[in-house]
């Protein structure tokens, strides 16, 4: 059975994909369209017509019930109504012969099918190294909301038992105000039969005490939501509210540019979409570090463009730094052996995406790889990396 992630891509799946394969592997990329219904349709066609093309384009020597076979972990998605109507913005499928994997990902990718002896990793790397994952606090006297965001879609993320709000705090951190509540507000039971209770418009005591009561309240909740993450925390509130917070907060990744005004006016997408420039500077220091380490090396024997010196580099474990162009491709063989490398076409005999290979060694390796813009590649080169030693 496929392994199904609806959620952020991380290094475990990617440890995964970079075993070994035994025998041909095909990468499968499709851009598919979270919220809108009316596109289910034209994403399972898309997701038909590249298996068909997969199964014409296996080894020769596969039978017509192998190529079937091959495909058929993808090919019960396209029956599975549930699965479309909870995609991302991408889709991304792993087919080997013993084994297969289904990724719904917060990224847009471009539609290709890469059939090649392991999985094809690179349009992966970006949420990795770039990953664009983020987290609004959305925050006010009256509601707290906490969101995962990325470049592409946000997503609210559950406070548990957290207060969400300074009335709500003081009343359960109170006694008399909280039987209060309770006598003046009563409780109703909600659709599920539970009692839920429903609190008036008390006047807020809005006094720096009680704020930062309640604030830490809620930082306790980010922690709780957030353990584990080095995810950059934006927060958003009104502008006498930011320091009040960042005086309780305890999150270690809360970023010192904040989102300042009511954000109890805002949708979850309208706060994405004012949060991520502020974030994405966050996310471009590490690619800008690795692009300045190599041109300040370049002309020594600590770095290199040529893709072969590259590949043998990263076949020892030498390359501490990758840098692919993005959309790049270069297909052959290349023989660790001896260094030598040899062009080829897709498909064509014993052709492997090098690109890949070399970004799939230095990963095995431990080292860093990053896919950058064409324009932002040193010289006009589709691969440049940073040795160790």
């Amino acid at each position: 059975m496929p392994i199904y992630h609806v959620d952020p891509f991380d290094a475990q799946d990617l440890r995964w994909l970079l075993r070994p394969a035994d025998g041909i592997s095909a990468s499968l990329y499709i851009p598919t369209h979270a919220a809108q219904p009316e596109e289910q349709h034209a994403d399972r066609l898309r997701l038909q017509n590249m298996l068909s093309d997969v199964q014409a384009r296996l080894p020769d020597g596969m039978t017509a019930p192998q190529r079937q076979a091959f495909v058929a972990p993808a090919a019960r998605l396209l029956d599975e109504g549930p699965f479309w109507r909870h995609l991302a913005q991408g889709l991304a499928i792993f087919l080997a012969e013993e084994t297969s994997a289904v990724y719904r990902l917060p990224l847009t990718f471009d539609e290709q099918a890469v059939l090649d002896d392991r999985f094809y990793v690179l349009p992966l790397l970006p949420l990795l190294t770039e990953n664009g994952r983020f987290y609004i606090l959305a925050l006010s006297q009256n509601d707290v909301r906490l969101f995962r965001g990325t470049p592409t879609g946000v997503a609210q993320v559950d406070l548990a038992d957290t207060p969400t709000s300074l009335d709500a705090a003081l009343a359960f951190d109170d006694p008399e105000r909280r039987l209060q509540f309770h006598t003046s507000t009563g409780a109703t039971a909600d659709a599920g039969g539970r009692a839920a209770v429903h609190f008036g418009h008390m006047a807020v005591p809005d006094n720096k005490v009680d704020i930062l009561r309640f604030f830490r309240q809620v930082d306790e909740g980010v922690q709780t939501a957030l353990a584990g993450e080095e995810s950059p925390l934006l927060l958003a509130s009104v502008d006498y509210l930011q320091p009040l917070y960042r005086e309780a907060n305890s999150y270690a990744h809360l970023i010192d540019e904040g989102l300042v005004g009511n954000p109890e006016t805002l949708s979850p997408a309208e706060l994405q979409a004012q949060a991520w420039p502020l974030v994405a500077p966050h996310f471009a220091q590490a690619r800008q570090a690795a692009l300045a380490a190599y041109r300040q090396l370049a002309q020594t024997p600590r770095a290199a463009s040529d893709l072969a010196e590259v590949l043998s580099a990263a076949h020892h474990g030498r390359v501490q730094t990758l840098l692919v162009s993005r959309g790049a491709t270069a297909w052959g063989t290349f023989r660790p052996q001896d260094g030598t490398l040899h062009q080829g076409a897709p498909g064509a005999g014993d052709a492997s995406e090098l690109l890949n290979l070399a970004a799939t060694e230095t990963l095995r390796n431990s080292g860093e790889v990053y896919v950058v813009s064409p324009e932002e590649m040193p010289g006009e080169t589709a691969v440049a990396a940073v040795f160790r030693y």
